[in-house]
């Protein structure tokens, strides 16, 4: 039987003299998309009509257009070429927005998925509490050299924040290059894991440098003390650097970060966050972006609602693709994450799977370097345990503060600027 790849999308007729109706646009789409040239339809011409595209619904503004899966092979470009390339340059649409894509089992059966997972991850650094995981980001973004940087790491582990990575603009710079930086983090994980049951996962920012971290660390036999993960940013770098991680033999856990998506998101003329959310799952991410409900990103609940369900759905076909670890990023701090958790919670999703990634929160924290790190580390984490123990801000605020220290330091310290 015939398998289909099939696209939805929303559109905006075009103001222009080619006033077309959804019927016709929809048709057109179809054609182009694959076959190419609608008013010369080369399905009739050369008798290739088997593997033209065709319209299998309209609803509304939106349009159901069903792919033939043959024409196209496993890889996430070959996909996006095909449901989302020329389409949207063309006249006789004024917005086009890709916002679902439905796949069938015979074109996912090559793909892996994530390697690890929600449940790898926390067996991975040993997490055998039930709360969401803690994440910390170095900070400042960029300027560190790599004594700073495992200064920093030191202090927000012992503090106990559970995974640390670096800044998506920090990749290759001449004065913390990724070679020298690897080895100095391999051999930094060595020594704070060593001896402790909890173990610190620290994500290392590959993006570009895809190729040649695989080939550097294909030979080396990382003891179990080396919690590494590697970071890729798929809509800068392209969408195989994903696949490419997840696939190789390293075996080491994949973290999407999905800077550069809202050109394509936030508009009514691009591509949803849905469905990036989905091809980062399908391509193997272990950690993928969903938003955030409150903090400087927030986006409307339903949104990042749907960006979280695409990691968790379990689809006809998808086997045994495991379910990444959302991440709610965006501005956190120990403030917004009752917030961030309750809104979560409202959806009945198990909030233990969620990583809050945290960044400048942390550091807002009152004291010195050593003092913010570890004091907004810990603010951070009693945020968590607050909600898990049915603590409201106001109660820790002003009944509890002597079990929450470090999260009462830090809100009065910044409540009138947690949004900045």
């Amino acid at each position: 039987m015939k398998s289909y790849i099939k696209a939805i999308y929303r559109i905006e007729k075009s103001k222009t003299k080619e006033h077309l109706d959804i019927v016709d646009i929809g048709n057109k789409i179809a054609q182009e998309q694959t076959l190419g040239g609608y008013k010369w339809r080369f399905d009739k011409k050369f008798d290739k009509e088997e593997y033209s595209a065709e319209v299998s619904d309209y609803f509304g503004n939106k349009i159901r257009i069903r792919y033939p899966v043959e024409n196209i092979d496993s890889e996430i470009p070959s996909l996006l070429n095909y449901v989302a390339g020329d389409l949207f340059g063309s006249k006789y649409v004024s917005k086009t927005k890709l916002i679902d894509l439905e796949l069938p089992s015979g074109y996912i059966k090559d793909y892996k998925g994530p390697q690890f997972g929600v449940e790898g991850i926390r067996e991975m650094i040993n997490l055998r509490e039930e709360r969401p995981l803690a994440g910390m980001i170095i900070k400042p973004s960029l300027g560190l050299n790599i004594d700073e940087i495992k200064e920093i790491a030191k202090w927000g582990f012992e503090a106990g924040i559970d995974i640390i990575k670096e800044d998506e603009k920090f990749i290759n710079p001449d004065y913390c290059n990724w070679e020298s930086r690897v080895n100095e983090i391999i051999e930094f994980l060595k020594n704070v894991n060593s001896g402790n049951s909890k173990k610190l996962l620290y994500v290392l920012n590959v993006s570009e440098r895809e190729d040649e971290i695989i080939d550097y660390l294909r030979n080396r036999e990382l003891s179990d003390e080396v919690t590494l993960g590697l970071m890729t940013t798929p809509i800068t770098t392209g969408f195989n650097s994903v696949t490419k991680l997840s696939t190789s033999e390293i075996d080491l856990p994949v973290y999407v970060h999905r800077t550069g998506h809202a050109a394509l998101t936030r508009t009514d003329h691009g591509i949803s966050m849905k469905v990036l959310a989905k091809i980062f799952r399908l391509a193997g991410g272990d950690f993928i972006h969903v938003g955030s409900f409150s903090g400087s990103h927030e986006r409307e609940r339903e949104y990042v609602i749907s960006n979280k369900n695409e990691l968790n759905k379990k689809y006809d076909g998808w086997g045994e693709i495991r379910s990444p670890i959302p991440v709610i990023s965006g501005g956190i701090n120990p403030l917004n994450i009752e917030e961030n958790i309750q809104k979560t919670h409202k959806e009945k999703f198990n909030i233990d799977d969620n990583l809050f990634m945290v960044g400048s929160g942390i550091y807002a924290y009152p004291g010195n370097r050593e003092k913010a790190i570890k004091g907004g580390v810990k603010a951070v984490i009693e945020a968590i345990k607050a909600f898990k123990s049915n603590f409201s801000v106001s109660e820790i605020i002003s009944k509890r503060g002597s079990n929450f220290e470090h999260m009462r330091n830090w809100i009065r310290e910044n409540k009138n600027s947690s949004k900045r």
